[in-house]
């Protein structure tokens, strides 16, 4: 049952003492300063358990692949749209998802990866707001070059982030976010799991994944914490819940 979360107007103090505590289909919104609230009992919705769900019908239903390039721009609101190929975003076009659910339908298993990939090349920009992206087994996401994703109130169950891509991930779900190369990566109000790529952990982000903990950041700077690692990406959290640090092995 997916939950529904009811935004209340709190103030600054407030905001930062908040955490929430999920009963079974209940969320419970609990301030610290009341009795009873325990630290490090809970996580909010996706903390324990992940998964962005299917829904079992289509607005729309396209049968091959779905490429943007050139300058082209399209929008996706308000409709389940169902697509059976990949998601091909080149050059400088931009994908705007609004209200909305993407389904990438895969037709065939794969001993690895997706069937189907959803995919941001040059400058393309891909923008998901108020809006889910799912598949019904297992979805590969790359974005890469100097791309541009954002994420608003939006979710997601896995994605690569490569090159020089630049993300910002606003009150967002991300199960398992993937980070390679110089990707520049800014997380506010959200949960994600953080996988390394073999790489960079053996160039150094293998000493996050050791003494790093899931659990709220309120804020938190790679750079900042770990001003010594020769490492070209950067990560900034605020206000936010990590599932997991990891290290693809």
């Amino acid at each position: 049952m997916a939950l529904i979360i009811t935004k209340t107007i709190l103030n600054e103090q407030q905001k930062r003492k908040l955490r929430y505590i999920a009963v079974g289909p209940a969320l419970i919104f609990c301030l610290l300063s009341l009795p009873g609230c325990v630290v490090g009992s809970f996580g909010p919705p996706g903390y324990y358990s992940c998964a962005v769900p299917v829904p079992p019908s289509c607005s729309v239903t396209h049968y091959s692949d779905l490429v943007l390039s050139g300058s082209e721009i399209s929008t996706i609101k308000d409709q389940i749209y169902c697509q059976i190929g990949n998601v091909s975003l080149r050059d400088q076009s931009q994908l705007n998802l609004d209200n909305a659910t993407l389904v990438i339908q895969q037709t065939t298993p794969q001993p690895a990866g997706s069937q189907y990939v959803i995919s941001t090349q040059g400058t393309a920009a891909l923008h998901v707001k108020n809006s889910s992206i799912a598949s019904n087994m297992g979805l590969e996401s790359t974005f890469e070059g100097n791309s541009s994703v954002t994420f608003s109130n939006s979710q997601i169950e896995w994605f690569h982030a490569h090159n020089a891509a630049t993300i910002t991930i606003q009150e967002s779900l991300i199960c398992d976010f993937h980070l390679h190369n110089s990707t520049r990566v800014t997380i506010s109000d959200s949960v994600v799991g953080i996988t390394f790529l073999k790489d960079i952990c053996d160039a150094g982000a293998a000493i996050i994944v050791q003494k790093e903990q899931p659990g709220y950041y309120e804020y938190w700077d790679l750079h900042t914490v770990y001003p010594g690692l020769r490492i070209e990406q950067n990560i900034t959290l605020y206000r936010t819940w990590v599932r997991h640090w990891s290290c693809q092995t």
